[in-house]
């Protein structure tokens, strides 16, 4: 099986800086999972968008695009559950 690449947006890179490294590790895990299956156990399809998919990591969410033409999966945002989607 091809692995997708994971393509982390500059954004999201100076987001994460401010989270608890326990966060961040539990995070890394689920990005990295994502590589091997885009659509895991939990994921959930967002509204409006045709290829915009969240995961659930604690009381954080993963917001991510898959372009499964060219097996990429861009990281758009990572946030508390309370405000990630604000702007999307």
């Amino acid at each position: 099986m091809i692995s997708y690449r994971i393509v982390l947006k500059e954004s999201v890179l100076r987001e994460i800086r401010r989270f608890p490294r326990f966060v961040l590790d539990a995070i890394r895990e689920r990005i990295d999972a994502l590589a091997n299956d885009p659509f895991p156990s939990g994921v959930e399809k967002i509204q409006g968008y045709d290829h915009h998919y969240r995961i659930r990591v604690r009381n954080y969410r993963i917001v991510y695009e898959v372009a499964s033409h060219i097996r990429i999966i861009t990281i758009i945002r990572i946030g508390h559950r309370k405000d990630v989607y604000r702007g999307l």
